[in-house]
């Protein structure tokens, strides 16, 4: 379950911030590459691919939340979307999991998602360049509640870490 006291750990400044998602993305890189891609961790649970797309997606949003929560510009109108999609799903839970909203999951071809991993990554670095993370301005997360830039920005090394055992699971699958 995510706890936003957790979200702390992860940096309080840009570069603290930049470092630990950087070493988030090599852990999940590093046991990415030794897991099956096709299989899924569990019972009705992601393969490695779909995790993958979903942390892909969520970084997307993420680059574009920080951009937006530091902006004095009105959100952007795909925040708008978001938003009504948090709505729609009443932030869906179950015992045992959580689900993600159809708006950060992903798929696509292996070799697509790859590129776009790369991709995505960079432009989420890129963005903590320029970014100060000091703004109170607050955009709603499903399952945490309202977070500043500086929070959604914690949030995404943060949850390549929430998925890391998903993919550790895979390791020891038979």
């Amino acid at each position: 379950m995510y706890q936003r006291e957790a979200l702390k750990a992860y940096g309080q400044t840009p570069p603290e911030v930049q470092e630990s998602f950087r070493l988030a993305v090599e852990r999940f890189e590093r046991v990415f590459r030794e897991v099956p891609k096709d299989q899924p961790w569990r019972a009705e649970g992601w393969n490695a691919l779909q995790i993958q797309g979903h942390l892909i997606k969520t970084h997307e949003l993420g680059a574009l939340l920080v951009k937006v929560l530091e902006s004095e510009k009105p959100h952007h109108r795909l925040l708008h979307l978001v938003a009504a999609a948090q709505q729609r799903s009443k932030a869906p839970r179950t015992i045992s999991k959580l689900l993600a909203p159809k708006i950060v999951q992903l798929e696509a071809s292996e070799t697509e998602l790859a590129s776009r991993w790369s991709r995505t990554n960079q432009k989420f670095l890129s963005q903590l360049d320029q970014a100060h993370l000091t703004g109170k301005r607050t955009f709603p997360h499903l399952y945490i509640g309202e977070l500043t830039a500086l929070e959604w920005a914690q949030f995404m090394p943060y949850h390549l870490d929430h998925h890391l055992p998903q993919l550790e699971a895979l390791q020891v699958a038979p």
